[in-house]
This record gives structure tokens, sequence and C-alpha cells, in this order.
């Protein structure tokens, strides 16, 4: 089931700071390109320590690159916090130096690399508001060259602002979190979750540390209300169907340090992105080097 904890793992045995990674757990393997617009926040000097996930956006629909990715605020910012929902080590606003950080599109296997891999160096990270200091944990991440789409790498779409998804609704998440307390997936894994009520959301915000939000918040469980997420998933879209496109409604944020292999039957949380299309669509019309505003003709 995918839980989103923060990574503290590798900072203890590199010495670097910890970001808040969740992962998949009791889900199944993916089938190679299944979710072509996931992406992976890594170390740039050698690209095979794993941080998030994050998902590559769609600039408008008639062009056929994109160089922004959507990821969770914690992911970007320095911490030594446990989790992102710790009590008395409150993380940094400060980024981490985007120059040891890459981003890997097209990926499958989690410690050997994909014929369809590719590398993208980050030339800008922003995160909304005061990052993960608030509930808003969402970030954008420019690349410093377009991704061509292929069968690999494709984007996801964004809903509405404002959208309200219905409870009840039936969502997909993925990612390379760890799927057992110590044991990290080979393979990309995947599990369908439930939207659940904001009631039963909210009743529990106190083992949340009431960082539970209605307005910037969802959460979601397996059909055993467990949270389906941990270490590793930060960042990762939760991803529903309409018709015959997947739309990118919540990002990976956080749960309970308990939550793995479904100790806990918590509900995972989730960013809700219809909260921050515009903004998200500000970010794309200023970064991108693929917006008309940047005087690029659109293909």
């Amino acid at each position: 089931m995918i839980f989103f904890l923060l990574l503290i793992v590798f900072s203890q045995l590199l010495g670097t700071n910890a970001r808040a990674t969740i992962h998949v757990e009791g889900g199944e393997k993916a089938l190679p390109n299944q979710y072509p617009w996931l992406m992976r926040l890594v170390d740039a000097p050698t690209a095979k320590i794993h941080y998030c996930g994050a998902s590559l956006l769609r600039i408008k629909d008639d062009v056929n690159q994109s160089d922004m990715v959507m990821i969770a605020a914690h992911c970007i910012v320095k911490s030594e916090c446990a989790d992102i929902f710790c009590l008395g080590k409150i993380p940094t606003e400060e980024y981490e130096d985007k120059g040891t950080l890459a981003i890997v599109g097209g990926d499958h296997q989690l410690n050997k690399e994909d014929p369809s891999e590719k590398n993208f160096k980050i030339a800008k990270m922003l995160y909304y508001g005061k990052g993960i200091l608030s509930n808003d944990d969402i970030a954008v991440i420019k690349l410093a060259s377009p991704v061509a789409f292929n069968d690999h790498i494709l984007p996801i779409d964004l809903p509405k602002q404002g959208e309200i998804i219905k409870d009840e609704s039936i969502c997909t998440v993925a990612g390379w979190g760890r799927v057992e307390d110590e044991a990290w997936p080979e393979i990309l894994q995947h599990i369908n979750v439930t939207i659940r009520s904001q009631a039963t959301c909210e009743k529990y915000a106190s083992e949340y540390r009431k960082r539970y939000s209605r307005k910037e918040n969802i959460c979601a469980s397996t059909t055993k209300n467990s949270t389906a997420t941990c270490v590793g998933d930060s960042g990762s879209p939760l991803v529903c169907k309409t018709g015959n496109k997947w739309i990118a409604y919540g990002v990976v944020s956080g749960g309970l340090e308990n939550s793995c292999n479904g100790r806990r039957t918590t509900p995972g949380i989730y960013v809700n992105v219809p909260n921050y299309v515009t903004w998200i669509q500000q970010q794309i019309q200023e970064m991108s080097s693929l917006s008309s505003k940047n005087g690029k003709p659109q293909e």
C-alpha cells in the first residue's frame, strides 16, 4: 500500500537531509509504460537514490513536449524531520540544492536502468505559499530542457479549478516506495484506493496531528481502509479516470508512521490538486520555455 512518509533511511546512510517520501504498499506490479506521466526525484550524481515520485504536466493540448513537473513541496525542501507531521522538529522553508537533484522519466525498474529511462536536469523549483509549513504541500519543478512525448513519457492532465471529486470514487496511486518495513520494490507498484468523505478524513485529524484541512487535502484508503502509501511514494499523483482520460486529483502528501503494511486503518492524506490548478497553470505560463508568454511557438 502506498504510504507517504519522509525517507529518512537514505539520509542516515548518506548524511543528507531527509525528504518526506512515501511508498505504495499492498499493491501489485505495474506494467511497463502503464503510467507514462510518472517521474522520479533522484540524486543528480548517480540517479540511484530514489527520493520521491512526481508527475509530468501538460503545457497545452497542442504541445507535444513539456518541461514542467508537479511534486509534493516537502520533497524539495531541507528537513531533518522523521515525517512531515513530526512535532518539535519543523522542516525548513529552504530549498534543496537543485544541482544535487534530478528527474527521471520513462522508468519502471527501480534499481536497473530501463531502455526507455531518461534523466533530466532541474532548472528551477517553486513551492506554493509556505510549503510544508502549512497544508499547501505542493510544488512545481521546471526542467532544464523539454521532454519530448513518446510511448514511455506522456503528461497527466489536471482537473478544473475547484472541481470536487465524488466520495467513494475509485482512483489509483503508483510509486516506488517501500512495500514492507525495510524493503524497496524492484518494479513500479500500483493500487486502487477509494476517496473517503470529509467526515471520515476529519475523524482521523487528531491522528494526523490536526494537519488535515478540508480545503487543501483529500484522503483515500484501500478497501480495507488502510493507507496504501509509505516511504518513497510522496509526490506521486493520485489519478482518477474520467471517460478515457486520466486526471491528477491528488498528490501523495502524508500519513502515519505506522501505516505501512496496513498496520493502521487510517486513510492516507493527499494534496487536493483542484485547489491549486490556477496557481499551477500560472507557474506553467511564467516558467515553461514552451509557454506562449515566453515567446515560443505552440506546436
